[in-house]
């Protein structure tokens, strides 16, 4: 919330609600994330504002929607990014294949559903560009969720089968654990293939009928490659140093604390640093996901 000016309100107060309706004119966009229908049961409901402010834009966030026409029996529910992640899908393909669904630690429910309302406001700003009218966005964590699943989607919807948690059927992909640490990668050409074998010293894999092809080499993944592939006495740095730009691996392992000293985020001017009167340690921006010319300025 850095570069803007702050208000707080308590809108369950009859001074808070003035003083929110007197601003209300002014006002171009409004977010909340409130529990479903406590903003209409305060009378500061999208359809008491709109009249108003025409021109308003009014994104509302929830679990599982808002929209009159779009509700299900879910819809009055309050939704936490745990939950979410559950009756969304993700926790299905997060983990692996012999233990529990798992939430994923980084709260993907809560942030992409931001991301998604971001988007949502934004055509709506271009939408009132045309029509002088503002619009209610609804934005559902569980619609954000879902939709990131488009890959086990379209596998259903095409073929009928369900993917499995911790298998790729159509690519071998996975961490192998190095001297000092892990390294990620994904194997889904032939080529590919060929130079993992000999990065690895193990160039006699490559003929190995059990991995002769792509999704055999998926299949056989934990039980043949893992295996030969595990420590060797390489450290994290083996696929770039062996394998080379764009050949068969990942980044090295990347934990959330080592961001600030990774030398890929000082090239991507990842953080900025400010005197933060609140705390003794300098305070680091969120990355942008794009950047543009001029955006250093």
């Amino acid at each position: 919330n850095r570069n803007k000016k702050s208000l707080t309100l308590d809108l369950s107060s009859a001074e808070g609600r003035e003083v929110y309706l007197r601003l209300l004119p002014t006002i171009d966009i409004i977010v909340e994330n409130l529990r479903p229908g406590a903003m209409d049961r305060l009378g500061l409901g999208y359809e008491t504002l709109r009249e108003v402010n025409t021109r308003l834009i009014y994104c509302a966030i929830s679990g599982y929607g808002r929209l009159s026409s779009h509700r299900g029996k879910y819809a009055d529910r309050p939704a936490f990014d745990t939950a979410v992640q559950a009756t969304g899908g993700l926790m299905s393909v997060t983990g692996q294949r012999d233990g529990p669904p798992l939430p994923t630690l980084t709260g993907f429910a809560d942030v992409y559903t931001g991301v998604q309302a971001a988007f949502g406001v934004l055509a709506a700003v271009q939408g009132r560009s045309r029509t002088g009218h503002g619009s209610f966005v609804d934005a559902s964590m569980y619609d954000a969720v879902a939709s990131l699943l488009e890959r086990e989607l379209m596998l259903y919807e095409f073929t009928g089968e369900k993917r499995v948690r911790g298998v790729d059927r159509y690519a071998p992909l996975g961490s192998l654990e190095t001297s000092d640490g892990y390294v990620a990668l994904i194997i889904p050409t032939d080529e590919m293939w060929r130079r993992m074998c000999v990065a690895i010293g193990r160039e006699d894999l490559y003929r190995h009928p059990d991995l002769s092809s792509v999704t055999l080499r998926a299949e056989n993944f934990e039980q043949l490659i893992r295996p030969a592939a595990d420590h060797r006495g390489f450290r994290s740095g083996w696929g770039v140093a062996r394998t080379g730009p764009g050949r068969a691996r990942g980044p090295t392992w990347c934990s959330t604390f080592q961001h600030r000293a990774c030398r890929r985020a000082r090239y991507r001017r990842w953080t900025i640093c400010t005197n933060a009167s609140i705390s003794s340690r300098a305070a680091c921006s969120s990355p942008s996901a794009t950047r543009t010319r001029g955006s250093d300025e």
